[in-house]
């Protein structure tokens, strides 16, 4: 399999399909945060179906290192299509940090 140079997609060795369907890749949308002092200009890029899936995106991207929203710091971000002026949504983005245990049983000799 290869991958797309520009979406990072998967792709068949003809680099043209994903399993029998041409490839499109999803539109560009550019994220930032103001709370934190971030504008248009220095927002991240992101490849998303639409502009939730960017915010979720930009979290996960955030999180890495620090997981601040994670730890519940919430941040409100905004998001535009790339090479748009203005937000077209806005989203309150939090998060939580899941701890799971896991156990086996074991037999008493």
């Amino acid at each position: 399999m290869n991958d797309c140079l520009t979406c990072g997609a998967m792709l068949a060795p003809d680099k043209r399909t994903f399993f029998g369907f041409v490839h499109v890749c999803p539109p560009s949308w550019t994220v930032w945060c103001p709370e934190e002092g971030g504008t248009l200009a220095d927002g991240r890029n992101f490849r998303a179906t639409d502009s939730e899936e960017a915010a979720k995106a930009w979290a996960e991207r955030q999180d890495q290192g620090e997981v601040s929203i994670a730890a519940g710091n919430n941040c409100i971000v905004h998001v535009c299509p790339s090479g748009a002026e203005e937000p077209v949504s806005i989203y309150d983005v939090s998060g939580e940090i899941r701890t799971e245990y896991y156990y086996k049983a074991r037999s008493i000799a």
